[in-house]
């Protein structure tokens, strides 16, 4: 699982490169945070052991309780938007709504369970 977070912290902004895609479009950069945030929900067995450990250190219980408030946050502010298309889905030219932002925060803590179960991973990822 290593070498899928770093090939996707490597990918994703290698998607918006100029010339590789198209001129700045962001869509292969979503396409990627949702396969990325998709992936790691997928990973059945090994996931609730990853988020319990993460739980049991208070550095991860605030993290997932932070991460659960800024959901329910997006959520109320995405309900009560008198834009509610823009706020979930983003505009043509920026793309950020509520969908990439969860996927962030998906990832981010996904990330940080997987790396709390192998803390001999720690190093690698911080040197690349």
């Amino acid at each position: 699982m290593l070498f899928f977070w770093l090939l996707t912290a490597a990918a994703i902004p290698l998607a918006i490169t100029p010339g590789l895609f198209f001129h700045f479009d962001i869509a292969p950069k979503i396409i990627l945070l949702a396969v990325a945030a998709a992936v790691g929900l997928a990973r059945i067995r090994s996931l609730p052991r990853e988020i319990a450990g993460l739980w049991r250190r208070r550095e991860g219980r605030w993290l997932i309780l932070l991460t659960g408030a800024q959901l329910v946050w997006l959520g109320v502010t995405t309900w009560t938007s008198s834009r509610p298309l823009f706020s979930m889905y983003g505009s043509g030219w920026r793309r950020l709504g509520v969908v990439e932002i969860a996927s962030i925060l998906v990832i981010a803590v996904l990330a940080a369970a997987n790396l709390t179960a192998r803390r001999e991973d720690v190093r690698t990822v911080l040197r690349v």
